[in-house]
C-alpha cells in the first residue's frame, strides 16, 4: 500500500518531486513561480484545478532579480490576494543568493545544507542556468545537476521547482512540451511534472502542463495590472 501524491500545489508541486518550469525569456514565468510560492505560503488560492490543500513553508531563491522588485511584486500579489504577507516565506534575492554548481559535491552540499536550516516544503530556484557551471547541451554534464535537485527534493521531503528557459523555436513551431527546454533532453527527461509557459499574446498567456502522475492539461493566464 502506498499514500497517496502529497501535493504542496495540485496538480504541479509535490512532496519529494521535481517541477520544471520552462518558458522564454521576459515572459512571467518567473512572476508566476513567485504567484505559487506566496500561495503556498499562505495556503489559500484555488484556480480551476490548481489548489493549495494547506499552508507550508517555502523557500524562493532567484539569482535575477534584486530584493526591490522582489518586494513591490510580492507586496502587489498579497494586496490582489487580499491576504498579509505570509511569515513563512523565506525569499533570496540576487544579492544574497550562493553561487552554486550542482554538478559538483561541494555544490550539492551547500543547497542541501541551506534547505536543512529553512526546513522548506516547497523550494523554488529561479534559474537553471545558475544552478550549474557545465554545458547544458550535453546530456552527461547535466544529469547530475537535474539529479542532484531530484535528491534534494527526496532527501529533504520537499517539493523542489526549477524555473528554465525554452529555446528558440520558429513561427508555427507545434513541438511537445518536453521537446522545448533549452538544451540536452536530459533537463526535460528528469522532471515529475513540466509547467510550459507560453508568450504573453495581450496579457493572456497559454500554459501547457504535462506531468507523470496527474492528466496533462492546457488553459490560459490573464494579467491584469
Amino acid at each position: 500500500d502506498l499514500p497517496p501524491v502529497d501535493y504542496v500545489l495540485s496538480p504541479a508541486f509535490a512532496t519529494e518531486s521535481l517541477t520544471l518550469l520552462q518558458g522564454e525569456p521576459k515572459s512571467g514565468k518567473s512572476c508566476f513561480a513567485l504567484l505559487c510560492a506566496i500561495a503556498v505560503a499562505t495556503g489559500k488560492w484555488t484556480a480551476g484545478r490548481w489548489h493549495v490543500p494547506r499552508r507550508r513553508k517555502v523557500l524562493f531563491m532567484t539569482w535575477e532579480d534584486g530584493p526591490r522588485r522582489l518586494k513591490r511584486r510580492i507586496l502587489e500579489y498579497c494586496r490582489g490576494l487580499g491576504i498579509a504577507v505570509p511569515d513563512n516565506l523565506v525569499v533570496y534575492s540576487h544579492k544574497d543568493a550562493p553561487h552554486l554548481q550542482l554538478e559538483t559535491a561541494e555544490g550539492r552540499a551547500f543547497l542541501t545544507e541551506i534547505v536543512a536550516m529553512h526546513k522548506p516544503e516547497l523550494v523554488i530556484l529561479d534559474t537553471l542556468s545558475y544552478l550549474h557551471a557545465v554545458k547544458e547541451s550535453e546530456a552527461h554534464e547535466m544529469k547530475p545537476v537535474i539529479t542532484a535537485l531530484r535528491d534534494l527534493a527526496r532527501d529533504q521531503a520537499c517539493s523542489v521547482g526549477v524555473i528554465h528557459h525554452t529555446k528558440k523555436i520558429g513561427k508555427g513551431d507545434t513541438s511537445g512540451v518536453a521537446y522545448k527546454s533549452r538544451g540536452s533532453s536530459a533537463i526535460a527527461a528528469g522532471p515529475d511534472c513540466i509547467i510550459d509557459w507560453g508568450n504573453p499574446i495581450q496579457d493572456v498567456t497559454l500554459v501547457r502542463f504535462l506531468s507523470k502522475d496527474d492528466d496533462s492539461d492546457e488553459f490560459n493566464v490573464l494579467y491584469e495590472a
